[in-house]
């Protein structure tokens, strides 16, 4: 019954160890195979997470170009509008000049000469009655002047020809007056386009801002990666190397459990001579 129950432990053992064995060799093979997937998976990852990095740097580095060249151009615009507005503050005087002018001063020198012409009609009709009674005296021939076409009736004539020329400049205050008031409007408008634009260029420095933060955060994220590819296969090695001891360490003593069955099932192995005796 003894010898049953050892030869019984004996091939437990025996099944146990072999299966030990069998486990760290197999172990040892699959571990190689499973850390070369490891192996080429992490390293395609990070290529591909280099590359994904590199486009954002690349994506990063046009946008910066892209707002430094709109900065640019806001600054061209900018300048434009200052202009017209500077444009707009020089006219404005000219306007009111060009309104006293036209409303009062011209009215008044148009006034004054249509008097002037009135009163000379006067002296003029005296004039064109003394020639007459003089040209209807048959001792008397004057030369060159045409009844038919008295002073007084011309200057009367030029006196209203003036009438027009007022009314043309009180319809020119109209539209002096409007011209004012819309290049008023343009210049408050010039200066709120540039308040507008002078907010966009600081919305456009804080954007660029932002950016560089990104690529500064991206050109870190390049370099663990680069740094993460040139140390991961020999870390990926070394962690293989240390699980294939453990394994062959487990083989090994696989081996003093299997002899331990063979003994058990009545296998004697040599001993030296000293043992023997």
């Amino acid at each position: 019954m003894r010898r049953a129950v050892f030869s019984l432990l004996g091939i437990l053992l025996i099944v146990t160890a072999l299966a030990g064995i069998a486990i760290s060799a197999s172990g040892i093979v699959i571990l190689w195979q499973v850390e070369r997937s490891i192996k080429a998976g992490a390293n395609e990852t990070l290529t591909l997470l280099a590359t994904t990095l590199q486009t954002t740097s690349d994506g990063l580095a046009v946008a910066a170009r892209s707002l430094t060249q709109t900065d640019s151009a806001l600054i061209s615009l900018t300048t434009a509008i200052e202009t017209a507005g500077d444009s707009v503050d020089e006219t404005l005087p000219l306007i009111d000049t060009l309104t006293n002018v036209t409303t009062r001063e011209i009215p008044r020198t148009i006034t004054t000469s249509q008097q002037a012409l009135r009163s000379a009609q006067a002296s003029a009709q005296i004039i064109d009655t003394t020639l007459a009674t003089l040209t209807s005296l048959p001792l008397i021939n004057v030369r060159g002047y045409d009844s038919s076409r008295p002073l007084s009736r011309s200057l009367a004539d030029l006196a209203r020809s003036l009438d027009p020329i007022a009314t043309s400049l009180a319809s020119m205050e109209q539209s002096l007056l409007a011209s004012k008031a819309n290049l008023t409007a343009i210049g408050v408008s010039t200066e709120e386009i540039a308040g507008d634009i002078s907010e966009i260029r600081a919305s456009l420095t804080q954007a660029k801002q932002v950016i560089g933060d990104y690529e500064s955060v991206v050109a870190t994220l390049r370099q663990e990666v680069q740094v993460a590819q040139n140390s991961l296969p020999a870390l990926l090695d070394q962690i293989a190397w240390g699980i294939t001891i453990a394994f062959v360490w487990l083989g090994l003593t696989q081996i003093g459990l299997l002899m331990q069955g063979l003994e058990m099932l009545g296998l004697e192995f040599t001993r030296s001579k000293r043992e023997k005796v």
